[in-house]
């Protein structure tokens, strides 16, 4: 009986694991906020920040719009904070052929695999830049609900060097630079996950049956060697 109990915590304690290294924190999002305005891609960026632990960046979503002319690429980035400001690149988050994007605007899915692990309490940039002036535009909103809008930062058009080019086209009510989120911000959803998911191996549900069918299996032959014998 004693070792039948262990073998069910075992298993409620993988399940517990297996469920942990799956549930999502989301740290920003505002995808259903109303769009004012697609600002072209030039480099633009917008910060979300970490709460009190740290955890593994795991997925971005951002509302794009192809604008108009011939189609180039872009590239999203997490980056590190500067006072405020966007610093240097942590990692590529993957590109995109502007052709890819449609014209009527719509949510894009950036999945972040392997995930990248993010501090506590500290401040991230999404970065959308381009290379060769991409014509594809990333949706601003004049809303400041949704979750970890309100201080968060947003940077229109910042210039990273004095080859960049700003944009003719500017959002209405929007200045150019970067300002905190109490007038409006982009669209985009970061989601992340516990520092767990990224090294606790992960079971799908064909490998937790085996495991199961094998420990219930260790429990039964247990059972049988330690029974007395019946004279």
């Amino acid at each position: 009986m004693r070792f039948s109990r262990r073998i069910l915590l075992i298993l409620v304690s993988i399940g517990l694991v297996a469920s942990a290294a799956s549930a999502q924190t989301v740290l920003y999002n505002n995808l259903s906020s109303p769009i004012d305005y697609y600002y072209p891609i030039g480099p633009i960026y917008n910060s979300f920040s970490t709460g009190s632990t740290g955890l593994v960046l795991s997925d971005v979503k951002l509302n794009l719009e192809f604008l108009d002319g011939a189609p180039t690429g872009f590239s999203v980035g997490l980056y590190a904070d500067s006072s405020a400001t966007p610093g240097t690149l942590i990692q590529s988050l993957g590109s995109m052929s502007d052709s890819a994007i449609s014209g009527n605007g719509a949510v894009y899915d950036f999945p972040v695999s392997p995930g990248v692990s993010l501090a506590a309490n500290t401040r991230y940039w999404i970065g959308l830049t381009t290379s060769n002036g991409s014509n594809t535009g990333w949706a601003t909103t004049d809303s400041t609900s949704g979750t970890g809008v309100l201080g968060a930062w947003t940077c229109f058009d910042y210039v990273l060097t004095s080859a960049t080019t700003r944009p003719t086209a500017k959002p209405r009510g929007f200045p150019v630079g970067c300002f905190q989120n109490t007038a409006g911000s982009f669209i985009m959803e970061v989601t992340a996950t516990a520092p767990a998911a990224a090294t606790a191996p992960a079971l799908s549900f064909s490998g937790m049956l085996v495991l199961t069918l094998l420990l219930a299996a260790s429990a039964a032959l247990f059972l049988r060697r330690s029974s007395p014998v019946q004279s």
